[in-house]
């Protein structure tokens, strides 16, 4: 199992993750774009509510906004203990939205480079422990 992702040269950790079904509120019905905004809007709450970060990187895979996303939406934390910004802090971190057809682990060879496309070292947010 990958556990952590080079970025820009630089070691991230993936140290929590949490997975679920994208459209897992939907009783019946069909997917379009108001509803697709909907469920990222639910998604950035969960992640927010999961892993008490107020910022959410979305890997979004739509090509167009009226497509649908796929089956499975993964949240990831991604953190390194070294400050980028303020060397006061102890660690940055960066919480990461993303979707793939399959359950993870393993995350999609897609997704993999779209986070180790990620400008991790400006988008991150520091902490103190």
């Amino acid at each position: 199992m990958i556990n952590k992702i080079l970025i820009n040269n630089t070691e991230i950790e993936i140290s929590k993750i949490y997975q679920m079904k994208t459209y897992d509120s939907l009783i019946e019905g069909t997917y379009d774009k108001e509803l697709n905004d909907d469920v990222l809007v639910d998604i950035k709450q969960r992640a927010k509510r999961v892993f008490y970060r107020d910022y959410s990187f979305i890997v979004d895979p739509r090509v167009n906004e009226d497509d649908n996303f796929p089956e499975f939406c993964i949240i990831l934390e991604l953190m390194i203990f070294k400050p980028f910004k303020d060397l006061d802090k102890d660690y940055s971190a960066l919480t990461v939205i993303c979707f793939q057809d399959e359950y993870a682990f393993p995350i999609s060879s897609k997704n993999l480079y779209h986070l180790k496309e990620i400008p991790f070292e400006l988008i991150c947010k520091e902490y103190n422990f």
